[in-house]
């Protein structure tokens, strides 16, 4: 790995938008003009922050500019389609979980020598079968395959490409699963994402996405489900920045939680290996991550946990 490395490596890993990362890249004029200084490789890194008057938020399908009633309207109808298919997706996971949970419980009664467990989680049975009922009462309004992993995956990726900065979050997260399992993508499927990703990488660090930062910062590893390592290759110079910057935006006891966790993972040595980066790249990203967060995210509410890219409807 080379001592430095452009803020934009994650989008040169996909040459057809690669000009998208020269917006963000903080070029020798923008590092002149700067009057906060640069904290230091083992900086806390907690910059004077602007006083916050109030969330920033982009609208998820743009400003309409440009678009007729018949497009807005197709815009409209699809996020709603999105929305409906989350919901019923995220609810069919909850009721086979609860489901599992009830079965479980109930096998455990016909085993002698796990009466004492049984008698703990038969305390809950009541509690769970009503919530099972009011969950199928929910699914009652979730038509076809409205719930199913694929309906949600392709809902999800229509309201995206229309700009829907949810089904956006979601598309890039890219956990679309049954039971368990994974959705199996096809490859046209692995090449569309492959296409549309980094843009909406782009455009979620343009508005100030902490979803977005949240994914990057983790690689995208969800037991080997997303798709994202495809984008940014699993680098771990991606993902050094991208903590820094969820460390610059943080508070509390999740700021010091990602203190340690970088230290841990990108500055402290392996028992045989030396720490992933160079002292230039520690330095490097802590400045990249410092411009990043100038630019779009220094007037959002701090963060007081982890963001959820992609939560249930």
């Amino acid at each position: 790995m080379k001592a430095t490395r452009s803020s934009f490596l994650l989008l040169a890993t996909v040459a057809a938008v690669s000009a998208t990362w020269v917006y963000w890249h903080p070029t020798e004029a923008d590092s002149q003009s700067e009057s906060k200084p640069v904290a230091s490789a083992s900086s806390g890194v907690s910059p004077e922050r602007p006083a916050v008057t109030r969330p920033e938020v982009a609208p998820p399908h743009g400003d309409g500019t440009g678009t007729t009633l018949d497009q807005r309207a197709d815009v409209a109808r699809i996020s709603a389609r999105f929305e409906q298919s989350r919901r019923c997706y995220f609810a069919q996971a909850e009721a086979d979980t609860m489901k599992s949970v009830i079965r479980s419980c109930k096998d455990l009664a016909r085993l002698p020598y796990a009466q004492a467990q049984f008698a703990s989680c038969s305390a809950d049975l009541d509690k769970n079968e009503s919530t099972l009922q009011e969950l199928k009462h929910d699914l009652d309004g979730c038509t076809g395959d409205e719930s199913t992993a694929r309906h949600y995956y392709e809902a999800t990726k229509a309201a995206a490409l229309r700009g829907n900065a949810d089904a956006q979050a979601c598309y890039v997260q890219s956990i679309f699963q049954s039971n368990g399992t994974g959705l199996a993508y096809s490859p046209q499927d692995v090449d569309d994402y492959r296409r549309d990703t980094p843009r909406y990488i782009s455009d979620g660090l343009a508005r100030g996405d902490w979803r977005i930062v949240s994914l990057l910062a983790r690689g995208g590893h969800d037991d080997g489900l997303s798709l994202l390592p495809l984008v940014t290759k699993d680098d771990a110079y991606i993902q050094y920045v991208m903590n820094r910057l969820l460390q610059l935006g943080a508070e509390g006891t999740y700021a010091q939680y990602l203190g340690r966790s970088i230290q841990m993972d990108f500055l402290s040595p392996g028992i045989t290996t030396p720490p992933p980066l160079t002292q230039q790249q520690v330095a490097t990203g802590i400045a990249e991550a410092q411009s990043l967060y100038r630019k779009s995210f220094d007037r959002k509410p701090l963060l007081d946990r982890a963001p959820i890219a992609c939560p249930g409807g």
